[in-house]
């Protein structure tokens, strides 16, 4: 069955610099998002079943760009990274996620210590459909003093702790060895207890964030 909200089962490209509502009957199908800021409305599901329409946001900008409309639930989802789409289709009464597209934004923060002897990091920002940020990060090193401790500080990320305050620490272990995670505005301090020089550690974690990284574009 093709779209009943345009002539063509393929539709049509358009770039909007300005607010655009997408009407049943203009034949959109890809809308590209020029201008930070712009938000475009989606049309009444219930008048185009089986339509599908792809958003994208085409500038690079911390200025997120809003679809006005409700997609699986979420009212008025943001487009944050260049590049990002959101690709729906109705059934004929609510819009429904076909497709969610983020980049990958990858970040390498700054390690500040002296107590390693060799280090790796890398950091990925996303987002959920909802807005919330996380960030996934994997840490591989070595100590080369006892009981180390050093600091991983993310330009532009602000952790979200939940249910604890600011400095709180959080106690991970294993058989083999033990470490306490200090997590406090955007960095992470690691503090080692009982593990001697020479010992490799790999830690990932996939965290909540307060707010959108400053780095994302």
């Amino acid at each position: 069955m093709r779209p009943t909200g345009g002539s063509s089962s393929l539709g049509d490209t358009v770039s909007k610099s300005t607010n655009y509502t997408i009407t049943d009957s203009d034949n959109v199908r890809t809308v590209l998002i020029t201008v930070a800021g712009v938000a475009i409305a989606l049309p009444s599901a219930a008048t185009n079943e089986n339509r599908p329409i792809t958003i994208i946001k085409k500038v690079s900008t911390n200025t997120a760009s809003q679809i006005t409309g409700t997609v699986n639930g979420v009212v008025n989802p943001d487009l944050d990274f260049k590049d990002e789409a959101i690709s729906v289709v109705s059934d004929g009464s609510t819009w429904s996620l076909e497709n969610h597209y983020i980049p990958c934004s990858i970040y390498t923060p700054v390690i500040a210590g002296t107590n390693l002897t060799s280090e790796y990091i890398q950091a990925q920002a996303y987002k959920c459909l909802d807005g919330q940020f996380r960030l996934k990060a994997n840490y591989a090193f070595a100590l080369s003093v006892s009981d180390a401790s050093f600091t991983i500080t993310m330009a532009g990320v602000v952790f979200y702790n939940t249910g604890s305050t600011k400095g709180a620490q959080s106690a991970f272990g294993d058989s083999g060895s033990n470490f306490r995670v200090r997590c406090n505005d955007n960095a992470n301090t690691i503090l080692f207890d009982g593990d001697g020089a020479g010992t490799s550690f790999t830690i990932s974690m996939d965290v909540f964030l307060a707010s959108k990284p400053t780095f994302v574009l």
